[in-house]
C-alpha cells in the first residue's frame, strides 16, 4: 500500500509490536517480572512475605512464608495447618526462594486452588493476590517488615489461643461454631457440642495449690487434643471447662468418644512436685437441632444441662442428648 492510498482511506498503517526475547509483546509485563519487582522492593525495605487470612474461621491470622518448600492444609501432616470448611488435608504446596519469589501449587485438593477468583494448578504470587482455599477461606499475599512479623503472630495467638493450655480459647470456639453449624446444615450432617468439666477441681487447688491445678489442666487438654480427629475442635471455655465440637458423628459415636475420654483421664497419673494426683471428668453433649441453627447459646445451654445430669449421676461419666 502506497502513501496516497493511506490518505484516501483515512487509515494509518499499523505498527507492528516488537517481540521481546521471551516471545511476548514489548511493553507487556509478565507475572515473573511483577514478582521480581516485589522481591526487589521487599529486599530494599527489609520485608518478608506472608499470608494474611482475610476471610474464614481464622480471619486475621498472619502466616509467615519461610524459604523452602512446605505444605498447607487442615491435616496434621501439613507444615502449616489452616482450618476452614472445604480445605483438604493437604491443599496447597508453597515454594519460596529469595530469587524466584513465592510459587504455589495445588496439592491434589478436593475443591481446587484459586488465585484472584481463577482456578490454578500453580502460579507465582505478587503483592495483593488473594488465594482461596475452600469456599470460605481467603489468604491475602503481602509483605511486612521482618521485625514486625513475629509480633503480628504473637498478637493473633493471644486472641485465639489459651495461654495456659495452648489449645484454642472461647473466642475461637464461638467463631468456629458459626462455620461448623453452617457446614452441618448445608451437608445435612450431625454436629455435637461436648462440654467437659474436671470433677472436684477445687479440691485439687485447695490441697496442692494452683500450680498443681495448672499441671492437671494442661495434661487434660493434651489428652483431649491427642484423641481428636483432625476435623474436630477443642477449646478451653474457662476455668476447668473445655468444649469439643465433633463433625459428622452419630449419637452413638459421640457417646463412645466421650466415654473414651472419661476413661483416658481416669487412668492418667498427674505428677506434680513429687505428688501423684488422680482426676476424673464429666461430659455433657448435645446434638445440633433445627431450632438451634442460628442460636449457639441455646446449643451450649443444652450441652450444659446434660453436663449437670452427668454430675448428678455421680461424675466420671457422660450424658449425650
Amino acid at each position: 500500500m502506497n502513501n496516497s492510498s493511506v490518505a484516501a482511506s483515512g487509515k494509518k498503517p499499523e505498527r507492528r509490536k516488537e517481540r521481546g526475547s521471551r516471545g511476548r509483546m514489548s511493553g507487556e509485563t509478565t507475572a515473573f517480572e511483577i514478582s521480581a519487582i516485589d522481591i526487589a522492593k521487599a529486599r530494599e525495605q527489609q520485608q518478608e512475605p506472608l499470608f494474611m487470612v482475610s476471610r474464614g474461621v481464622q480471619k486475621g491470622r498472619p502466616i509467615p512464608i519461610h524459604e523452602g518448600r512446605w505444605t498447607v492444609g487442615r491435616g496434621p501432616i501439613c507444615d502449616v495447618s489452616v482450618q476452614g470448611r472445604g480445605i483438604s488435608r493437604r491443599h496447597m504446596r508453597v515454594e519460596h526462594s529469595t530469587n524466584a519469589g513465592v510459587i504455589i501449587k495445588d496439592a491434589g485438593s478436593t475443591n481446587g486452588l484459586f488465585v484472584n477468583g481463577n482456578r490454578v494448578e500453580q502460579g507465582i504470587l505478587h503483592e495483593g493476590d488473594v488465594v482461596q482455599l475452600g469456599p470460605e477461606t481467603r489468604l491475602t499475599f503481602t509483605y511486612a517488615l521482618a521485625s514486625e512479623i513475629p509480633l503480628r503472630v504473637g498478637q493473633y495467638e493471644q486472641t485465639v489461643v489459651d495461654d495456659l493450655t495452648g489449645i484454642h480459647n472461647r473466642r475461637y470456639l464461638m467463631e468456629s461454631l458459626e462455620h461448623e453449624i453452617a457446614f452441618a446444615v448445608r451437608h445435612d450432617q450431625p454436629l455435637h457440642l461436648l462440654i467437659v468439666d474436671v470433677d472436684r477441681f477445687k479440691r485439687v487447688n485447695d490441697e496442692y495449690g494452683h500450680e498443681a491445678g495448672d499441671v492437671v489442666l494442661k495434661q487434660i487438654a493434651e489428652l483431649i487434643a491427642d484423641d481428636l480427629r483432625s476435623e474436630d475442635t477443642v477449646a478451653r471455655l474457662g476455668g476447668e471447662e473445655f468444649a469439643i465440637v465433633t463433625r459428622g458423628m452419630s449419637a452413638d459415636e459421640a457417646a463412645g468418644h466421650a466415654d473414651r475420654l472419661c476413661k483416658l483421664v481416669e487412668a492418667q497419673e498427674f505428677c506434680w512436685a513429687g505428688h501423684s494426683l488422680r482426676c476424673t471428668i464429666s461430659i455433657g453433649g448435645a446434638v445440633l437441632t433445627e431450632q438451634e441453627h442460628g442460636d449457639i447459646p441455646a446449643l451450649m445451654r443444652r450441652a450444659d444441662e446434660y453436663l449437670y445430669q452427668a454430675k448428678d449421676a455421680g461424675r466420671n461419666t457422660m450424658v449425650i442428648g
